[in-house]
């Protein structure tokens, strides 16, 4: 007879660490540009932590300069902590971002774009309009970089995260892998709360 299933719930690995269908060096030597509006300088620590985790190296995207690299493999750009009194803001930096890294986008030959937009608040539900016209906004970007850079072999996509730094990764890293490279111009929403 065998024992009874048990309810416990096995601890998580850490973000970046390989999890049981992730290889532990996915992204290795992959240079990812991270880009953030000129308010929120820096990435969550804990997102930078895991993209290093699975091997990749983090170059910073200067405000109106162009990528410090020959090519880049990944762009990551970072409106999160965009507040919702700048939506329109938060699209013009995330098109000139990836303007500004498209020579080196290109150069790498099958590059991915993405595009992290504010999370929805349920602590202010009278904004919600106002998330989920920047939502729409930044997929339309993600929509039209994906149809003008194909040719280039980069692909853009537009990642709602949920605060799981360990999931937002893993996704990150699957969607950079070969296995999707069939996926672009599409707003993943992993909290299950934007409308079309």
């Amino acid at each position: 007879m065998s024992p009874p299933p048990s309810s416990a719930t096995p601890p998580r690995p850490a973000a970046g660490a390989a999890g049981p269908s992730l290889r532990a060096d996915l992204l290795a030597g992959a240079t990812v540009v991270v880009a953030t509006p000129e308010r929120t300088p820096s990435v969550a620590p804990a997102l930078t932590a895991g993209l290093t985790g699975y091997g990749a190296r983090l170059v910073p995207l200067p405000p109106g300069q162009p990528a410090q690299v020959p090519h880049a493999d990944l762009l990551l750009v970072d409106l999160r902590a965009v507040t919702e009194a700048e939506p329109a803001t938060a699209v013009t930096d995330a098109f000139l971002a990836a303007r500004r890294a498209q020579p080196a986008l290109a150069a790498a030959g099958g590059a991915v774009v993405f595009l992290l937009p504010p999370v929805p608040s349920a602590a202010n539900v009278d904004l919600a309009a106002d998330r989920a016209a920047l939502h729409a906004a930044v997929g339309s970007l993600a929509r039209s970089l994906a149809q003008e850079w194909a040719d280039h072999g980069i692909r853009a996509n537009v990642l709602i995260d949920d605060g799981d730094a360990h999931r937002t990764v893993d996704l990150i890293a699957y969607l950079a892998s070969p296995a999707a490279v069939m996926l672009t111009g599409q707003l993943l929403d992993l909290t299950g709360t934007t409308v079309d």
